[in-house]
């Protein structure tokens, strides 16, 4: 009886420990479609900082002006399926720099939307 409570208090230590040590810049994102990206990206909202979601919300956003120029919206969405954000923004920011110029262009043009 005393082991299996021990083992059960350091099992639920270890989880607990191990709760508490999850980065969510270090969660995968399901991104199978735009329904599961939104959600994923929704639930991302309340987890990270306001500085990173911004980052990772304009990653997607620029990986998909990439994308979408040579790749099919399945492909582009396999591309971000499974992907951490801090995946995702580190390949954003590859990409070359007249893709994020472009994305801030369309943003500029498109105006208020009202």
């Amino acid at each position: 009886m005393i082991k299996f409570c021990q083992l059960t208090i350091s099992s639920l230590l270890l989880l607990v420990l191990a709760g508490c040590a999850a980065d969510p810049m270090e969660t995968p994102l399901a991104a199978t479609d735009q329904l599961e990206l939104t959600q994923s990206l929704l639930d991302m909202r309340g987890q990270l900082s306001d500085s990173d979601y911004a980052a990772l919300v304009a990653a997607v956003a620029t990986i998909r002006t990439y994308d979408l120029r040579s790749l099919s919206i399945e492909q582009y969405y396999a591309s971000l399926d499974g992907k951490t954000p801090e995946q995702i923004i580190a390949r954003a920011a590859e990409l070359p720099v007249s893709v994020a110029a472009q994305q801030d262009d369309n943003q500029e043009q498109s105006g208020p939307q009202g």
